[in-house]
């Protein structure tokens, strides 16, 4: 099976932690990187080639409708979702 790339965006290693278990109890994605920021955000996006960003709904970044805007331009292919659909651990 081919897993896909995942990029986290949450504030705290702690919610990037809970984010990427949750992710990766199904099995179809690879967590490669937690970010906070918006240049680490693009300089990850840029050097692990991720084929989606998840953003913590509680994101400082996600609220900033310009650095999504910013991202995109910069990476057109990637998908953006907000959270993990699913039961919690």
């Amino acid at each position: 099976m081919i897993k896909s790339r995942v990029l986290i965006v949450a504030d705290t290693l702690f919610k990037a932690r809970a984010l990427a278990t949750r992710l990766e109890q199904h099995g179809a994605c690879e967590v490669v990187g937690h970010v906070t920021d918006l240049s680490s955000c693009l300089l990850q996006a840029r050097t692990l080639a991720p084929e989606v960003v998840v953003f913590d709904p509680d994101s400082a970044l996600l609220r900033n409708a310009n650095a999504r805007t910013l991202i995109l331009r910069q990476h057109p292919t990637l998908t953006l979702q907000i959270g993990v659909e699913g039961p919690r651990p």
